[in-house]
């Protein structure tokens, strides 16, 4: 097993403080915006046990997403000044930094390279866009069901909406 150490990334998902239990599976995990360093770091390994090295990451609009998972809860670190979130530790947008291994494992005859949290370094809780506790970001603001009719359709409720980072 090879230790890797990331730089400050930004993180796309994560389960750090409760597993992941979707789909039957029960892991720690964090999404991390890959950089150069840890791109050119994966496929050294990748090339050292022979396994696709694109098989390390997924391509999102650009962003190249290496997912490190743990059956353990991982240590967590906060950074000096910074203050983490009450629910999850750290979310989308936020910066950490990720202290992991890799490993070559091999499943129904495929090898591929495992890639493991140790520990996080939680360095800045992003406080912009897609930072506050709304997946919709600061720009969105929370309503109650209370305000609407509950006969209401869809084109009774009109709302306008910035919808350049929705998934849709």
């Amino acid at each position: 097993m090879n230790k890797i150490l990331t730089n400050e990334l930004p993180v796309k998902y994560s389960h750090i403080v409760t597993p992941d239990t979707k789909f039957g599976g029960n892991k720690f995990k964090i999404t991390v915006v890959a950089d150069d360093a840890l791109m050119t770091t994966l496929k050294q390994e990748s090339e050292k046990v022979g396994v696709d090295f694109t098989s390390t990451f997924k391509e999102n609009n650009g962003e190249k997403l290496v997912t490190f998972t743990s059956t353990y809860a991982p240590k967590l670190f906060v950074r000096e000044g910074t203050t983490p979130r009450e629910k999850g530790f750290a979310w989308g947008g936020d910066t950490v930094r990720v202290d992991g291994s890799v490993k070559l494992s091999e499943v129904m005859g495929k090898k591929y390279l495992s890639r493991y949290i140790n520990r996080i370094e939680l360095v800045q809780v992003n406080q912009t866009e897609g930072g506050s506790d709304s997946p919709f970001g600061n720009s969105a603001t929370e309503v109650s069901a209370e305000n609407f009719k509950t006969e209401a359709t869809a084109t009774e409720v009109t709302a306008t909406v910035d919808g350049s980072d929705l998934p849709f």
